[in-house]
């Protein structure tokens, strides 16, 4: 094998390395926090969210029951209440937690000048339009004596988790969701109840490695490093081993041309 030879195909085998470490690298690095906290730009407290998509994530609810004979909506509720338990609208003060900002609720009546959380529970369904791994989900004034049914939903199959909540005006958060990959998540209260919080992991699309640039044309197998021209490392030492065996030869002959000359 050439010199030539020996170094493209050892720049070959470090590009190809290089580039499975950069997929490896990327892959791994793919995953993207994200939270679903209702406190983007442009949600009010009262807005109806039904079927709508917020912070990347499409919301539903079923098996909510109707007021007015129309279904109630998915409504945003300012839990900071204007920072006074008495302000809160609905008189929900058990929804009275200022550091929470806007959460999730079932309405009570529709009534978007007035939001209060229904007592009659329902099921809130958040779709994320592709896998995602489930982080937290942090639940507001989830009585103890109630239980919440978590289902989550993949292309491998659906699991379910209950647990109960902390108790009036507290905190309840589930974080028990293992290792799966899953595109939706429903949640079902049975009494009263906001949503604070989902919190999952993205994963971002790899780059197209279809047509890397640095397989295209790379300069160093066009004008490798050794000398141009070089001969192959056998040609040398082939020349070599001829011109001194030349040289043997004409000592041989030189001797006996000598033996055959007669004495004077």
């Amino acid at each position: 094998m050439s010199t030539s030879s020996a170094f493209n195909k050892l720049s070959m085998a470090t590009g190809a390395a290089f580039v499975a470490l950069s997929f490896t690298a990327i892959q791994a690095g793919s995953a993207q926090a994200a939270i679903l906290d209702f406190d983007e730009p442009g949600l009010s407290p009262g807005q109806k969210v039904t079927n709508q998509e917020v912070q990347g994530v499409r919301l539903g609810v079923f098996d909510q029951g109707t007021t007015g004979g129309q279904p109630r909506d998915l409504m945003i509720y300012n839990s900071a209440c204007g920072g006074a338990a008495s302000h809160c609208t609905g008189e929900d003060d058990d929804l009275f937690k200022p550091r929470l900002g806007n959460t999730l609720i079932i309405s009570e009546d529709n009534d978007s000048s007035d939001p209060d959380d229904s007592a009659f529970g329902g099921t809130f369904t958040f779709d994320f339009g592709q896998s995602v791994f489930l982080d937290e989900l942090t639940l507001l004034d989830i009585e103890e004596s109630d239980p919440v049914r978590v289902t989550t939903f993949s292309e491998s199959g659906n699991q379910e988790f209950n647990f109960f909540g902390r108790g009036n005006n507290l905190i309840s958060s589930f974080s028990g969701f293992g290792n799966d990959r899953v595109n939706r998540l429903n949640v079902t209260v049975v009494n009263s109840a906001a949503v604070s919080a989902v919190s999952y992991n993205r994963f971002q699309s790899p780059p197209d490695f279809e047509t890397p640039p640095y397989f295209e044309t790379p300069p160093y197998f066009e004008t490798p490093p050794n000398v141009p021209g070089a001969p192959e490392p056998l040609t040398v030492f082939g020349s070599v081993t001829a011109l001194g065996f030349g040289g043997w030869l004409k000592k041989k002959h030189a001797r006996k041309d000598n033996k055959a000359t007669p004495k004077a």
